[in-house]
């Protein structure tokens, strides 16, 4: 499992020479082109050779805000982290309920959104379920675990959103 070092790294190492890398993290209230902006510190201006605007994202439930404490989003290093201790804690569960009552509750994970970040999540779940898993667990069988991607665009392939059976497959 990866932790979340292994995830990001400061930004500086992402460069060839870190020592000319500078990031002022804030607001910036004026971009004027040819090699200047205002710094978000002080408002002094600040010369550039290349400037990177990290402008954010964050997830919408569409106006279902109450999905938020079910289906948490994957835009930082916490919610990965938070997605990562839900996943373990399933397969925690049905290993107890499975030792308790000989039987346990489908492992099904189900992923909304099958753009990059969602198909990115739907693959790392199953890598998790079926190779890193195995030996873990005595009376559960986590590789029997469904990853299920949905999504609600109208644009999204036919072929794909029929699922698996139309395709000649099988889900991850």
């Amino acid at each position: 499992m990866l932790s979340p070092a292994d995830i990001a790294q400061p930004h500086p190492f992402a460069y060839a020479r870190p020592s000319e890398y500078r990031c002022p993290h804030g607001r910036g209230s004026r971009l004027r082109p040819f090699g200047a902006a205002r710094s978000p510190q002080d408002g002094r201006r600040v010369g550039v050779r290349l400037l990177i605007i990290a402008t954010g994202s964050t997830h919408s439930y569409f106006g279902r805000d109450d999905w938020a404490k079910l289906a948490p989003g994957l835009k930082t290093i916490e919610d990965a982290t938070e997605i990562r201790r839900r996943v373990l804690l399933a397969f925690e569960l049905a290993e107890r309920q499975m030792m308790e009552s000989g039987t346990h509750s489908s492992l099904n994970f189900v992923i909304v959104g099958g753009g990059p970040t969602g198909v990115e999540l739907a693959g790392a779940i199953s890598d998790i379920a079926k190779l890193y898993m195995a030996k873990d667990f005595r009376h559960i069988d986590p590789s029997m675990a469904q990853v299920l991607i949905l999504e609600g665009s109208p644009k999204y392939p036919r072929r794909l959103s029929a699922g698996p059976a139309a395709q000649g497959g099988r889900t991850a």
